[in-house]
């Protein structure tokens, strides 16, 4: 990757270059793919399910769906995403994504007692695109450890553990994006780890330190960056952004990807699409 280099007091410091966002190459099919954690209990917030319509994204994965959400987003949003599945479970652990394009549902994926992943593809223009929507465990989430401190030193390989049984568990050699809300950092385990077998991070590509997650705190407000979408060779980048709306602790990230030559087949057929909500 190439590196831009500052002298400054004797000193050379170097980080990766920022890219600037570009119209897609005529001819070449392209799309808007979102994640968003609409937050459980923020469920019925009317900012935050505007929010949702607003990312002007094709695909939109969702986190924390709550049957609630899933019976608002259907009523605001049918029309203009005609294509929805939900995949409910407890607490915070819903998901969802509603889409543009023809949906074909796949596994729900489990590992140990924390929030399950979901693969889902869409049938983009360019050809269908594998979703993997992940929500990892909070880093101080006590399912599985007997104090906070021992499941704090755990997160990091607990979240590399995670989205490697995620992986492995039928992600093709396929135009794939892996997204959702990883509760960790971009230079943390489990998107390192992702980095490491041919994935991009899009949103530090075009705005490294946007945060995507905030907390109001005594006296200030903490902020992170713990959504993330990120997309294998089959794709190349024209633009990552947030969008600073709704009352979730989350803010959304849209990534615009454009095919980056001929994509295989994925198997699918037309019939395998399911529309308003199936599981």
């Amino acid at each position: 990757m190439l590196r831009l280099c500052v002298l400054s007091l004797g000193l050379v410091a170097c980080g990766p270059d920022v890219l600037e966002p570009r119209e897609p190459t005529p001819g070449v099919p392209h799309f808007k793919v979102a994640t968003y954690n609409v937050f459980s209990e923020m469920e019925g917030d009317e900012p935050t399910l505007a929010t949702i319509g607003a990312t002007g994204a094709d695909v939109i994965c969702l986190q924390e769906v709550t049957p609630g959400w899933r019976e608002l987003i259907v009523a605001r949003y049918s029309d203009q995403y005609p294509y929805m599945l939900f995949k409910e479970h407890t607490g915070a652990s819903g998901l969802g994504v509603i889409s543009r394009y023809p949906l074909a549902g796949g596994d729900h994926l489990f590992f140990r007692q924390w929030h399950p992943a979901w693969q889902v593809s869409a049938e983009t223009p360019a050809g269908w695109l594998q979703l993997l929507v992940i929500h990892l465990r909070a880093k101080f989430d006590l399912r599985g450890y007997d104090n906070v401190l021992v499941s704090y030193t755990n997160w990091g390989t607990d979240h590399v553990l995670e989205t490697q049984s995620f992986v492995q568990s039928g992600i093709e050699d396929a135009p794939t994006v892996i997204l959702g809300d990883f509760n960790e950092g971009p230079e943390d385990d489990a998107v390192e780890y992702l980095e490491s077998i041919g994935y991009d991070n899009a949103l530090p590509l075009y705005h490294p330190g946007q945060y995507t997650w905030r907390h109001a705190s005594l006296g200030d407000q903490a902020d992170d960056a713990i959504d993330h979408v990120l997309f294998n060779h089959y794709m190349a980048p024209l633009n990552a952004f947030v969008l600073v709306k709704g009352n979730s602790d989350h803010i959304p990230v849209v990534a615009h990807l454009e095919a980056n030559g001929t994509w295989p087949a994925l198997g699918h057929a037309a019939s395998d699409s399911q529309a308003l909500g199936g599981d």
